[in-house]
């Protein structure tokens, strides 16, 4: 159950006979056997909102770092660019032409494809799944 705030609360009773002695006759009072348990029964709720709270914990400090490491990404890899190094630069240029290059070679193989769609490859043909 939670409160009108939202904080969950637990109600329990140590056993169904309590619940139904205290129904018939309501100024009963718990022996001392059936108050063991009913104090033992309340520290292992006390223990689990415990455990509870400890996971409502980390779970917000997990959300937390998640959000600086989004707002991180979000700055971008590009403002991160300005820190590299000339030879790291310079790697980077390499592989944005290669890229560009592997991509306009496949668009092209596509358009290719698209305009002669009814030629099929002989069996004999260098077929690779990596077109890049």
């Amino acid at each position: 159950m939670f409160s009108p705030k939202g904080i969950p609360y637990s109600f329990i009773s140590p056993t169904s006979n309590v619940v139904i002695d205290r129904f018939i006759n309501p100024t009963t009072k718990l022996n001392t056997s059936d108050r063991l348990v009913a104090v033992e029964e309340r520290k292992i709720v006390s223990q689990f909102n415990d455990i509870l709270n400890e996971l409502d914990e980390r779970e917000k400090i997990a959300n937390e770092k998640l959000d600086r490491m989004n707002e991180a990404r979000d700055i971008g890899w590009w403002e991160s660019i300005d820190r590299f190094s000339v030879h790291d630069t310079m790697k980077f240029e390499a592989w944005l032409i290669s890229g560009e290059f592997n991509l306009n070679e496949h668009l092209e193989q596509l358009e290719n494809g698209a305009s002669s769609s009814s030629q099929i490859p002989s069996d004999d043909a260098n077929i690779s799944p990596n077109v890049f």
